[in-house]
């Protein structure tokens, strides 16, 4: 029995050239995801920073509102009122 000689398969995979093409645009789409991404954390960077300085104002404002007013009254004293007698004994005077 004769047997042919053995001769290589060839590769009927992508040709190299086009695979490279592939590799390269993978590479593009994930710098394009990463420009993305980056851009997505300094906006979220941003938004936390806003809403610390818009929290800071709100309570600044809020203090305002429930601090009394400032006048050039002079400040009420508190004047002795008459109370009812308690059960305690009488503090020695000195």
């Amino acid at each position: 029995m004769i047997l042919a000689p053995l001769r290589p398969i060839p590769f009927r995979g992508a040709r190299p050239r086009q695979a490279g093409s592939a590799v390269i645009v993978v590479i593009g789409i994930l710098a394009i995801l990463l420009i993305y991404i980056g851009a997505n954390l300094r906006t979220l960077h941003c938004l936390g920073r806003e809403l610390r300085l818009v929290e800071r104002q709100q309570l600044r404002r809020l203090a305002a509102e429930c601090a009394p007013p400032a006048t050039n009254a002079p400040a009420r004293l508190a004047l002795p009122t008459a109370s009812a007698p308690t059960n305690s004994p009488p503090q020695p005077s000195r």
